[in-house]
């Protein structure tokens, strides 16, 4: 579910965390309280959280040799999408991202990295967008940006989609674009017909306005104009020019 209005998304996920630690060779078994106890826990947390439930953590030895750790980690709820652009809505394409940095550890110590072999996106219903793929890239974060003045490892899990447009398509703009001919049918009255001159043009300017209202709900609320601002737009001036005619 992803809601362009707020921009956010609802995600439920799984993450795996791999690391070594030599306090553990040899050992078998490791509980949740002895891995948040070692000193090279990451306690990785997802900077871009709106509204998510840890709703399950485990963890095992995978590798007793070297001192291999998983942990598992499973979250559900919502997240903020960063640097969401709707200049193109609503034939827009978005990156859904979930942003990794550890708590306390900087990049001396720490340095995320992704693992593409335990990496899947479950079947899911298309509706409103389309699923394209996913990708991941690693960062860094600014000193500056940190009151002990640290560097951290980020790594930054995205989703690329794609909206399908077809609703906006058919129930906005191609609503407004019949609209805006049946506007120009005024000029096939005489030009001493003012009076039905009149009545076509403003009925159809009522009904753009009227229908603008319908669908305004599903529009995106940003100061900036959209490709589907700028249409229609187009279409109010033409029918504007209409009426001044």
């Amino acid at each position: 579910d992803i809601d362009s209005i707020h921009c956010i998304y609802s995600i439920d996920i799984k993450l795996f965390f791999h690391w070594n630690d030599d306090t553990i060779i040899g050992k078998k078994k490791l509980s949740i309280n002895e891995l948040k106890e070692l000193k090279t826990y990451p306690d990785l947390f997802i900077t871009n959280a709106n509204d998510l439930e840890q709703y399950f953590e485990g963890c095992k030895i995978a590798d007793s040799e070297i001192g291999r750790v998983k942990q598992t980690v499973a979250y559900r709820g919502k997240c903020f999408i960063v640097n969401m652009d709707l200049s193109y809505f609503p034939f827009d394409a978005q990156n859904l991202q979930i942003c990794l940095r550890s708590h306390k550890l900087p990049i001396e110590l720490i340095e995320l990295r992704y693992y593409e072999d335990e990496s899947a996106i479950d079947t899911h219903i298309e509706h409103e967008w389309k699923i394209y793929g996913f990708c991941a890239k690693k960062y860094k974060t600014l000193a500056t940006a940190s009151t002990t003045a640290k560097v951290y490892s980020s790594l930054h899990i995205v989703t690329l989609i794609q909206r399908q447009s077809g609703w906006f398509v058919n129930n906005v703009m191609v609503v407004s674009f019949f609209l805006t001919l049946v506007n120009w049918t005024a000029f096939a009255f005489e030009t001493t017909e003012i009076k039905e001159r009149m009545d076509v043009c403003v009925l159809t300017m009522l009904a753009s306005i009227s229908n603008k209202f319908v669908v305004g709900d599903r529009l995106p609320k940003i100061q900036y104009r959209t490709l589907l601002d700028q249409y229609l737009d187009v279409c109010f001036a033409s029918q504007l020019f209409t009426i001044l005619s």
